[in-house]
């Protein structure tokens, strides 16, 4: 008994200790998400400033809101950084966390490249039409399988109107593996 009385004080510093930690960690959660936040918005703000969803539509033909997705992935990645630092603190960061977060960084980077793996050759064959001005509004295009008038000309496609009066999408890429023929509009 006189033994476990002794001890007594050591587990009272190390419940102290944890408490300590766990309040450290839970002020750096509230600081990191409330920072996660500010920073968030503030590169949304400074993004829609300088125009960029308006440029990449004027420019790309895109219309993304980029200034919102970069927005929110300053955000998210503040909040994980956050997560990891609290864990951090509290003395949970071990190898099998750094394993997971790298497993969770190797699905991402792989779904990446697989969302773009098709974007990418129709974006470079329309950046080559856009800047040689080899497809235009208004052309009439033929390719082995369909043809049509040109609608709309963007980095991934080229819309056409058939004479039925449908609208079909061909991937900018169908014109660097394929023949076609223009026909110039006369107004252009």
């Amino acid at each position: 008994m006189v033994g476990l009385i002794d001890e007594l004080p050591f587990l009272e510093n190390i419940s102290n200790i944890l408490i300590v930690k766990f309040l450290v960690a839970l002020v750096i959660l509230l600081v990191g998400f409330i920072l996660a936040n500010i920073l968030g918005r503030l590169l949304q703000r400074v993004l829609h400033e300088i125009e960029l969803n308006n440029v990449i539509k004027k420019v790309a033909k895109l219309k993304i809101n980029l200034e919102e997705i970069a927005g929110l992935i300053v955000t998210y990645l503040i909040y994980f950084l956050t997560i990891i630092m609290a864990l951090n603190q509290v003395g949970l960061t071990t190898t099998v966390l750094n394993m997971l977060s790298a497993a969770i960084l190797i699905i991402i980077i792989i779904s990446i490249f697989l969302s773009i793996k098709d974007s990418v050759p129709n974006i470079i064959a329309g950046l080559s039409i856009v800047r040689r001005e080899d497809i235009k509004e208004g052309d009439l295009i033929k390719t082995k399988d369909v043809s049509g008038k040109v609608e709309n000309v963007t980095l991934t496609e080229v819309q056409l109107r058939t004479r039925k009066n449908d609208i079909i999408h061909i991937p900018n890429s169908i014109f660097v593996k394929t023949e076609y023929t223009i026909r110039r509009s006369k107004s252009k």
